[in-house]
């Protein structure tokens, strides 16, 4: 029994004395392994960070065997400053942005569009009697098939003001590209546009696309030729005074309009209430002369700018300012307006007004009222 109780004793003391042996060697281990850096270089100016990044390189490139040098390099003197923390910035690659512009140009470089066909003067209401037709060829001259042009032509009018519509056709074998316009609802004197269509729908391409268009006439003429017309057009004198004894502006556009179509036309005389810029006061009266047979009422005002002048060629000189308005006589409404100015000059001062009346203000405004009436 006793031997028993020893031989226990000793196991006891030989498990002892094994898990001390062990501890201290893992102890030991630890302890002699170097704690591992932080990956944070600190730098006080931009040489010390250049010295930092150079001992970094030769600490990493010495081997095991070169005990002293490590030692001398492990003992440098570090800086009394204050290390900061190196923050480096990546700067991301800029994207180049791409030049629509220049790619629509390329596309267009080999490519030329010309006008094939142009339909006549239509009336309101009516379709043209042919259709609009462009060529499209490469710089030798000879047709180029399937190519897409644009075409923005007048839609409708607003409020006094021509909306455009676009419409995509496409040149056959021939090279021609056709383009059959809706039957106009509205009066104007515009543009139709062609161009090669851009592949992109960039607004500075659309911008040179149609400042390099072909531009054709879209020409569509007044259906009230027919209705009863009164035209009263107030002359002024050089000093500012409204001539009542004769209108030769308004005898001029009566002659000019008569030469457009308009055969049921005829002059009155509203010259004070025309001076007053009463246009109520204007309709009133009119209302009142006319009973109702009269549709609608042109009238306006033609003053000098400057008197009569001579100039050293020995030619007179003049310009004008000229305003038409037409009036709705059911309902007194002004429906159109319209200011121009006019300069001629002639070697005779009564030559010159006259000139000025009948081939230049008179015509513009004849024209005027024929494409927009």
């Amino acid at each position: 029994m006793l031997r028993l109780t020893n031989i226990g004793a000793i196991l006891v003391c030989g498990i002892f004395l094994f898990f001390t042996v062990c501890f201290t060697a893992c102890f030991s281990a630890c302890s002699s392994v170097p704690a591992q850096k932080e990956n944070i270089s600190y730098i006080d100016d931009i040489d010390g960070a250049a010295e930092n990044s150079a001992q970094n390189e030769a600490e990493s490139s010495i081997s095991v065997d070169d005990a002293d040098k490590v030692k001398k390099v492990s003992g440098k003197k570090k800086s009394g400053k204050t290390a900061k923390k190196l923050t480096v910035i990546y700067d991301e690659e800029k994207k180049e942005e791409p030049d629509f512009t220049a790619e629509y140009k390329a596309l267009c470089a080999d490519l030329k569009l010309t006008a094939d066909n142009l339909p006549a003067a239509v009336k309101n209401g009516n379709a043209f009697d042919s259709d609009f037709s462009v060529f499209v060829a490469n710089k030798a001259g000879l047709p180029v098939e399937k190519v897409s042009i644009t075409v923005k032509y007048p839609s409708h009018n607003l409020n006094g003001s021509i909306v455009y519509a676009s419409e995509d056709i496409v040149s056959d074998a021939e090279g021609k590209a056709v383009f059959t316009s809706p039957i106009p609802e509205f009066s104007c004197l515009s543009e139709i546009l062609f161009y090669v269509t851009p592949e992109k729908t960039d607004e500075a391409v659309l911008k040179y696309a149609e400042e390099n268009a072909l531009r054709m006439p879209y020409r569509v003429y007044t259906d009230k030729t027919h209705k009863v017309i009164s035209v009263s057009v107030a002359d002024y004198t050089p000093s500012g005074k409204p001539v009542t004894s004769n209108s030769y502006s308004s005898s001029a556009l009566l002659k000019a309009l008569y030469k457009k179509g308009f055969r049921r036309v005829g002059n009155a005389d509203f010259i004070d209430e025309i001076d007053s810029g009463n246009t109520k006061l204007l309709y009133k009266n009119s209302s009142a002369l006319f009973s109702g047979a009269v549709d609608y009422l042109i009238f306006g005002t033609v003053k000098y700018e400057k008197p009569v002048e001579q100039n050293a060629e020995g030619l007179y000189t003049v310009t004008l300012n000229a305003e038409l308005s037409l009036m709705e006589m059911k309902s007194g409404t002004v429906i159109l307006n319209t200011k121009r100015v006019f300069t001629s000059e002639h070697k005779n001062e009564w030559q010159l007004l006259d000139n000025i009346r009948n081939t230049m203000m008179a015509p513009e405004f004849a024209d005027f009222l024929y494409y927009n009436f």
